[in-house]
């Protein structure tokens, strides 16, 4: 097995272990976005993506101190927070992979999937989460993949084995 297929297989495994824990249990374990994220740096310090380690790391941080004003601002607005830390942590993750240029598909791509959920409301959650929460992981995972899987064809510069 090569890094690249090791370094794949983490990302996809963590991926789906968010996507599960996240749709049930509106949480996201630090452990797997860490390895997301340590993959990602990786891949982006053996060369296996366009931008380099450091172009990533800054990218991710970017990443996720606007995503983070952007959920406190919207959520003092709404009265309620509407995007958890993990959500946050999440992004930052993903940009270790994608880049700056990833950053806003991951973006647009999970709030098209969030607007597909809305129409559909098909969420089985745990008896204390409130029914108007919505978990924005999977939704992000899903944005993730689809920018990934479209990356040679966006010159994102990830290289899909």
């Amino acid at each position: 097995m090569s890094w690249t297929t090791l370094l794949y297989t983490i990302t996809l495994w963590a991926a789906i272990g968010i996507f599960v824990i996240d749709f049930k249990h509106f949480l996201i374990p630090d452990s797997m976005i860490l390895s997301i994220f340590v993959s990602g740096g990786v891949a982006s310090y053996m060369g296996l993506t366009e931008h380099s380690f450091w172009v990533s790391m800054i990218s991710s941080i970017i990443s996720m101190i606007t995503m983070y004003l952007i959920g406190k601002a919207y959520s003092r607005y709404r009265g309620y927070e509407v995007l958890g830390f993990g959500d946050v942590k999440l992004i930052g993750a993903f940009v270790m992979w994608l880049g700056p240029m990833g950053a806003p598909l991951v973006f647009v791509y999970s709030v098209l999937g969030m607007t597909m959920l809305f129409m559909g409301n098909v969420f089985e959650r745990d008896e204390d989460i409130p029914k108007n929460a919505i978990p924005y992981g999977p939704i992000l995972i899903i944005g993730f993949f689809v920018a990934m899987l479209c990356s040679s064809q966006l010159n994102l510069g990830v290289y899909m084995p």
